[in-house]
């Protein structure tokens, strides 16, 4: 009898490594999997959309034909091992400098630069002298395909010539929502 016994106990090691070994990569995917979700949010700070969540802490004059940059968020954490797709959304809110004065404001969104928008991304708010408007909200949403690692996306605005107006941004957000590409 106990010359069996040393094979089956050499047969129950061998099946409680091969068990050992199963959890242990289920661990490893499971690990992998809540290190990177399948969809990522980031957003804007409330600094960025004020503490009264209507309006901006300070307000922006947009006084250049130079991209001025409302909001941005950043992308730190997404996982570089897969590409991903990024939904931007980003809106705000332009006010006349006077009643009288025009505007033309271009706005948009852009990854990683400062100096241009996907062109695809840009709105414009027209604001006529005259008219009793005084103010306009303005919203883009843009897709950016096979993103990984860290990119910051912008949400900016800027005069269309230096003939029109300086309009003012009193409110603005940018929401970015990255999810898993499946190839």
């Amino acid at each position: 009898m106990f010359a069996r016994a040393p094979k089956w106990l050499v047969l129950w090691n061998v099946v409680l490594t091969v068990l050992l070994a199963a959890a242990l990569a289920t661990n490893v995917v499971l690990v992998q999997a809540g290190s990177d979700p399948p969809l990522r949010v980031y957003s804007s700070t409330l600094d960025d959309v004020g503490g009264d969540f209507t309006s901006r802490t300070a307000d922006l004059d947009i006084n250049s034909t130079m991209p001025r940059t409302l909001n941005s968020v950043t992308t730190a954490d997404l996982s570089v091992l897969h590409p991903h797709v990024c939904i931007v959304t980003a809106s705000a809110t332009i006010n006349k400098s006077s009643s009288q004065d025009s505007g033309y404001t271009i706005f948009g969104l852009s990854m990683d630069s400062t100096d241009t928008t996907v062109p695809s991304s840009d709105r414009v708010s027209l604001l006529i002298d005259g008219e009793p408007q005084t103010y306009e909200t303005v919203s883009t949403v843009q897709g950016f395909d096979d993103i990984s690692g860290g990119h910051t996306f912008r949400f900016s605005a800027r005069k269309f010539s230096d003939a029109w107006h300086t309009n003012t941004v009193t409110a603005s957000t940018i929401t970015v929502v990255c999810v898993k590409k499946r190839i």
